[in-house]
């Protein structure tokens, strides 16, 4: 048991000391031809169903192609969701919508960093959900008020700091009231400045959705077709339930546009880098296991042959039964113990109302 215990060990030792600035998230929406009762219920589902990767807070943009709403709290899904706010939410018969949950490792409990962020620029509100992780951000903040020259402000407070996504959306605002209103330049110019950042991110206008990833593809980011629009998700074991098709992956360095008719209008790769840099935590802790975020093959799959290559590598021979410490090394401890030919027997069991406690 103890190899395999230190293996899982080390990666979240890992992830605290070289991502400990990530945001971990969920992203989940959904761009329709036209509203429908079960749309908003879909959309929360289908965030109910990767609530795993965040459980501090969530929240939602929506639109009816008019207007622009927000909901967001702190809690799981279901908290922030209840039955009233569901219902005030489809009484505005929303085509649109992005959602996002939240687990904050650098900015801190606040409801400033709630997701989704949003600013009015001067053709209207935009707002934002995005996974990922700006380094060196009080920098970029800097620079961006410099270049600004007092277009641009942030809210100031000694005991709060800014965030990844408040610092983008406000970053896209400036450009979209610099260039036109040309949001599609402005998503492009903050990929190309972003280039030592790791992101996926959707953003809403009144007009659709824009999905876009960093040049190398760090963070994970899916659609999906229905016959009605689409579905994006930050992982494609959400599509099942919801019996889209089509799943495609957002590519690194790529621009979207999802009209609010439920179409793609536009996409382009606006940068194209022969290599390519994915998060590791995704397939070894983060991500179900009935995902395929990064291969061809299951996270499930990835994980039992992880657990295979350290049988080989480690074998225990003296020890009766292999375990693990779930969820995430359930995978990975049926490979050693095939691998292995001994028994594999749980002897831990979560509560899940607990939500994550490795932070």
């Amino acid at each position: 048991i103890s190899p395999f215990t230190g293996f899982f060990l080390f990666f979240i030792i890992r992830n605290q000391i070289f991502e400990n600035e990530a945001d971990m998230c969920a992203i989940f929406g959904a761009v329709m031809q036209k509203y429908s009762p079960e749309l908003v219920r879909s959309v929360i589902k289908g965030l109910s169903a990767i609530n795993h990767r965040g459980s501090e807070a969530a929240g939602v943009l929506y639109s009816n192609g008019k207007r622009v709403w927000h909901h967001k709290g702190f809690g799981r899904v279901s908290q922030v969701f209840t039955e009233d706010v569901i219902n005030e939410m489809m009484s505005h018969e929303p085509n649109i919508l992005v959602s996002q949950t939240l687990y904050s490792t650098t900015a801190g409990r606040s409801t400033r960093n709630i997701p989704p962020q949003f600013t009015e620029p001067n053709r209207g509100k935009i707002g934002l959900v995005h996974n990922g992780n700006l380094p060196n951000l009080n920098r970029k903040k800097d620079r961006l008020l410099e270049d600004a020259g007092g277009e641009v402000a942030f809210e100031e407070d000694d005991n709060e700091v800014i965030n990844d996504t408040e610092f983008m959306v406000k970053y896209l605002g400036w450009l979209v009231d610099n260039n036109g209103g040309d949001l599609f330049q402005a998503i492009r110019t903050l990929i190309e400045y972003l280039d030592d950042s790791s992101y996926s991110a959707a953003l809403l206008s009144k007009d659709g959705v824009w999905l876009f990833r960093d040049a190398l593809g760090f963070r994970p980011l899916f659609y999906a077709d229905t016959d009605h629009g689409l579905f994006f998700s930050s992982e494609d074991c959400v599509f099942k339930s919801l019996y889209a098709r089509n799943i495609r992956s957002v590519l690194p360095g790529q621009i979207i546009f999802i009209s609010s008719d439920g179409q793609i209008s536009r996409t382009e790769r606006v940068i194209c880098n022969t290599n390519s840099a994915h998060c590791i935590f995704e397939n070894v802790y983060f991500a179900r296991p009935d995902s395929h975020v990064f291969f061809k093959s299951s996270v499930s799959l990835f994980r039992q042959s992880l657990g295979r290559q350290l049988a080989q590598q480690a074998p225990v021979s003296h020890a009766d039964i292999i375990s693990c410490i779930p969820k995430s090394g359930i995978c990975a401890g049926e490979g050693f113990a095939l691998e292995s030919g001994k028994p594999f027997i749980s002897i831990y069991v979560v509560d899940d109302s607990i939500g994550k406690t490795f932070i």
